[in-house]
This record gives C-alpha cells, structure tokens and sequence, in this order.
C-alpha cells in the first residue's frame, strides 16, 4: 500500500470520511440541532480542499 499527501480532489473523500466518523462518535447520543448541523456545516468538500 502506498501512502501519499492528499490533494484537492480527494477534497470530497476526505468530508465523506470526517461525516462517517462525527456521525459514528456524537450521534450515539441522539439528535440535537447542534449535532445535525455541525457536520453539513464543517465538513464541506470545499473546507477540505483548504
């Protein structure tokens, strides 16, 4: 396996990554507006790409 820096066009990957593993930890504790919100509001494609 190799193993290399990420670039912009894994921007999108990346966000479907950090959306999984959000979900999968503070969901478990149920839905609040804040812990619905707070992933479509971070972990954007275009955050990512930054």
């Amino acid at each position: 396996m190799t193993i290399r820096n990420a670039t912009p066009s894994d921007a999108s990957i990346m966000a479907a990554i950090s959306m999984e593993v959000w979900i999968g930890t503070y969901l478990k504790r149920g839905v609040s507006t804040f812990f619905a919100e707070y992933p479509l509001e971070t972990f954007t494609s275009v955050r990512r790409a930054l």
